[in-house]
């Protein structure tokens, strides 16, 4: 493969923590002063090079960074995988480091939630994008934005970013919903405005007339069935992504959006195409889906183990299957699906079919 050298808190503090970062986890303090890493910092930086590639593979994972034996059983099963198919990247997310993000890039817990439970993996690229949780202290997503210089592995341009070194035939691109999502809940701060505003024009500019896959991936769902898909409110958090990412994802004929947030594996398929797939098992405690008879919005398939996702793509096609642990922590194909690039979905077999 090539590279490119590319005690407890008095009770009082904890309810001022609160009202500063609120229910949906994001801390806007910083947020004018978060700054990427220089090019000369990227340049000493090694990415691996895939735009030679006719067929890519990547894992999906999400909410993940708990350093529990759940999260390294996870790790354990991806590398189970790849140590039989060439995995080429990762992409992680949000929710990366449990359960308030970092105070500092040298912070111990990038070593026992991330680093330790992925040393099986050995030196691949893990493509991050934070979570609601990584937003809870200050320092946390711009340390997590400089982690990327001091680790083999982790790699977080900044809060939106187009995944580089691939072919042409497929565009993946990054963004922080919990920024996009917090300007829906609280409208009118200037600075996260602004900051939502040059997210999505970045994005459309990366993905729109862009030939072959347009593939998003974000923290938080536009669908689900899980506990966020019952908050059909103007506050709810289906409502805000919606409002907020859902005209680029349409402008652009995004084929695929990847999310968390939501403790489980699922796939939703659309009928104008669109195909919504949540991978939120990578690690925290799962949630039974709160209502799997709903009446939602497009045809689905879920499960409630832990797990990943396995992508192999070419420039017709996406074979995707979910992975979970079995009893014994033992690898466990779940369901696999082809999706074709002019949106035809298909189940590997009877039982993976959408409902």
């Amino acid at each position: 493969m090539h590279r490119a050298i590319y005690k407890a808190v008095p009770l009082i503090l904890f309810v001022a923590a609160f009202t500063l970062t609120g229910c949906w986890g994001f801390n806007p303090r910083k947020i004018h002063t978060l700054e990427p890493l220089s090019a000369d910092e990227w340049l000493e930086i090694e990415v691996d090079d895939h735009t030679d590639l006719d067929e890519v593979t990547f894992l999906v994972i999400g909410d993940m960074g708990e350093g529990d034996e759940n999260q390294f059983q996870v790790g354990a099963a991806m590398a189970d995988y790849c140590s039989t198919n060439n995995c080429d990247f990762v992409l992680g997310l949000g929710d990366n480091i449990y359960g308030d993000g970092v105070n500092s890039e040298h912070a111990r817990k990038f070593q026992t939630k991330f680093e330790q439970p992925y040393d099986v993996m050995g030196r691949i690229d893990f493509w991050m994008i934070p979570g609601n949780h990584d937003w809870h202290l200050a320092n946390s997503v711009q340390s997590q934005i400089n982690y990327s210089a001091r680790s083999d592995r982790w790699r977080m341009p900044y809060l939106n970013f187009e995944v580089p070194n691939l072919p042409k035939w497929l565009n993946i691109y990054a963004i922080d919903t919990t920024v996009s999502t917090y300007s829906i809940w609280r409208p009118n701060d200037p600075e996260v405005d602004i900051k939502v505003e040059e997210m999505i024009a970045e994005a459309a500019q990366s993905l729109c007339g862009k030939p072959g896959w347009r593939i998003m991936f974000g923290h938080h769902p536009r669908y689900s069935s899980g506990k966020h898909a019952m908050s059909e409110d103007p506050t709810g958090i289906l409502t805000a992504m919606d409002q907020s990412m859902g005209a680029t994802m349409e402008e652009c004929d995004v084929q695929v959006y990847f999310s968390g947030h939501d403790h489980h594996q699922e796939i939703i398929s659309l009928e104008d195409g669109f195909v919504q797939i949540i991978q939120g098992a990578g690690g925290r405690h799962l949630r039974e889906i709160p209502n799997p008879d709903a009446d939602l919005v497009g045809d689905r398939w879920l499960s409630e183990r832990f797990g990943f996702g396995a992508v192999t793509i070419n420039a017709d096609q996406m074979y995707i299957e979910f992975f979970g642990l079995d009893d014994s922590a033992e690898l466990l194909s779940l369901c696999a699906w082809t999706l074709h690039i002019n949106g035809e979905i298909e189940a590997e077999n009877a039982k993976c079919a959408l409902k």
